[in-house]
């Protein structure tokens, strides 16, 4: 048997905890969707697993188990740990973070994938010529981002200075590192120009 702590995907302030469960499921994992008997109705609630664990420190009165596992829908570890920052980071609820990596709604299994980017060309002006501010400004985030050292840095110009080009070259490091990044549009007028841009470096499947 192994041990759980789940996020209870709830929007209640009160309910922002993590709970502790028995689970005699071989294939529970990190990030896996979950089903567990909550509160005192011990009503059948959808949570997300946060920790799995061999054994616990004190005996839990009262223990209650995964009622079943989603073999279908999970979260990455990295999504998890992400959610984990989110939450102390911006003061979010843990389903706040849950929620900006699972889909509206259930899932249709049938039904076309609707991808509404797929015909977007990408733009292929790439800079070759780093100038000195540019090249500064790598320089300094570069190790943070190789570290995995959080951090925060403030790119000042104005429009069309280059900022864009900085992201990118970053964002490159990273994912070479095997990893990934998320980008985040300040203006929703400027997603499909950003997407053209991050198209037409990385292509479609990123």
């Amino acid at each position: 048997m192994k041990y759980v702590n789940v996020a209870i995907d709830n929007n209640n302030d009160n309910t922002d905890n993590l709970y502790t469960y028995g689970s005699d499921f071989e294939d529970i994992k990190v990030g896996s969707k979950v089903l567990v008997p909550f509160a005192k109705g011990n009503r059948l609630k959808t949570a997300y697993v946060f920790d799995v664990m061999d054994s616990v420190r004190e005996e839990i009165k009262g223990l209650k188990y995964i009622e079943s596992v989603d073999p279908e829908i999970s979260l990455s570890a990295e999504m998890i740990d992400t959610c984990r920052w989110m939450r102390k980071r911006y003061l979010c609820r843990y389903i706040d973070g849950i929620s900006c990596f699972t889909p509206a709604g259930s899932p249709s299994k049938r039904g076309k994938k609707r991808v509404p980017y797929q015909d977007m060309e990408g733009e292929t002006n790439q800079i070759k010529q780093l100038t000195a501010e540019q090249d500064n400004a790598i320089q300094v985030i570069t190790p943070y981002v190789k570290n995995q050292q959080h951090d925060i840095f403030l790119i000042h110009g104005v429009t069309g200075s280059g900022k864009t080009e900085i992201y990118i070259r970053l964002i490159t490091s990273v994912l070479e590192s095997g990893r990934n990044a998320i980008v985040m549009v300040p203006e929703i007028s400027l997603t499909t120009q950003v997407i053209e841009r991050f198209i037409g470096r990385f292509g479609q499947e990123k």
